[in-house]
């Protein structure tokens, strides 16, 4: 070899390198929200920077035809926020867009990027290998400060679950759902496998969350149903015995951990309300200011931006608010032009999966309905980031199912 370092052993690197730094830099961000009092999505946090800088990097490891696409996508998205400006003169709104839409651009550059490594030879299986190890270094982040007694409730309102110093617990379990799953998932496993697939189990279990608590159990079922037939049903005996055995004792831990969400189950009205968390209202609401606006039409074509979205007028110091659904959150930011591209996504990620297995597509489905329900997907680097690589199993399933039964 003329050269030490081959250009697709440059690219996966690189890849290796987002993926490893990624836990570090969000803690990093955790750390500047919670402890030196940094607001929530502020452009100048570590994670920001971090995306930013590999965001320009990705742009010169793409082809040319890729490259116009993505710029395409950030013209178009700094057109919809530059409208603003026809009816406020604040230039904060324009600049929280310009945030926001630089990471609907990284998400399109990441596939390209990941795409591009797959393509010129690195098998996927490298990469995944690479994705549980950042998993394992979220469930680190998760579980260190919750045995230190500095971690940060993932609800307010709390008294048990845990995201460590992260910024977002919504975020952090679909990614580490997604990981758990793979994880217990291996075929041949070694005992730092075995290590690794508990810890993850844990940490979500230390979030607390609905999203957690879903992926924990979808991740004991999907093991046990990869299991001999004997396995299972002894496997599935063992599980119904101990829950009968131990029903209150479990019962009393099942209320401690997920207290808020057994809290919110109860106070809710139905259970789609529960899933929602009350958005419902919010959307409603937000229709409601919507069509109060004088440009509501124009805003139904091409959406009114990130910061303005359903909004009809700027105030100072208006805080910024997500309706935390991507499918309304879209609607109002991009609008029918928005929409339609994301509902094209949709149906795509579907087309894709929908003869790749059970669990590959129940993974996609859940991810896009958690997108459309439940946001923390399109605006969040960490869900997104495993949103980018569960796609791209699902083109190599083959290749994949030599090491994972999936």
């Amino acid at each position: 070899m003329n050269y030490s370092i081959k250009r697709e052993d440059r690219n996966f690197l690189l890849l290796k390198l987002f993926l490893i730094l990624s836990p570090i830099c969000d803690l990093l961000t955790g750390i500047c929200i919670f402890k030196l009092d940094m607001p929530e999505g502020f452009i100048g946090s570590p994670s920001q920077v971090y995306r930013i800088i590999f965001l320009f990097i990705l742009f010169f490891r793409i082809g040319k035809r890729q490259v116009r696409i993505c710029i395409i996508l950030l013209l178009w998205m700094l057109f919809v926020e530059s409208t603003c400006f026809f009816y406020i003169d604040n230039p904060l709104p324009f600049i929280s867009g310009l945030n926001y839409a630089t990471k609907i651009v990284f998400l399109l550059l990441l596939y390209f990027f990941v795409k591009i490594v797959l393509d010129s030879g690195t098998p996927i299986v490298k990469i995944l290998h690479v994705f549980l190890i950042a998993a394992f270094l979220y469930a680190l982040g998760i579980i260190v400060p919750a045995i230190l007694g500095i971690g940060v409730s993932s609800y307010t309102e709390g008294t048990f679950g845990q995201k460590g110093l992260y910024a977002s617990g919504n975020a952090l379990g679909i990614f580490m759902g997604i990981a758990s799953v793979l994880c217990v998932l291996k075929k041949k496993k070694t005992v730092t496998d075995i290590c690794k697939s508990l810890i993850l189990l844990l940490s979500l279990l230390l979030l607390a969350t609905k999203t957690a608590l879903l992926f924990f159990v979808v991740t004991i079922l999907f093991f046990i149903s990869t299991r001999k037939s004997y396995s299972k049903v002894l496997l599935l005996c063992l599980f119904a015995g101990s829950i009968f055995y131990f029903w209150n004792y479990l019962k009393d831990a099942f209320m401690a951990v997920f207290d808020v969400v057994v809290f919110r189950y109860e106070i809710s009205d139905s259970p789609l309300a529960f899933m929602l968390s009350s958005r419902d209202n919010y959307v409603i609401d937000a229709f409601t200011e919507f069509y109060n606006s004088s440009m509501w039409i124009l805003k139904l074509i091409i959406g009114g931006g990130v910061f303005m979205s359903y909004r009809t007028s700027y105030f100072e110091d208006m805080p910024f608010k997500q309706l935390e659904m991507d499918f309304f959150d879209i609607f109002f930011m991009y609008g029918l032009i928005g929409i339609f591209c994301y509902i094209g996504i949709i149906l795509w990620c579907i087309r894709k999966s929908y003869n790749k297995g059970l669990v590959l597509f129940s993974l996609i489905i859940f991810f896009i309905l958690h997108s459309a329900l439940a946001g923390h997907i399109l605006f969040d680097g960490v869900p997104m980031t495993a949103g980018v690589i569960l796609v791209n199993i699902l083109d190599r399933r083959k290749e994949v199912q030599v090491e994972f039964k999936v």
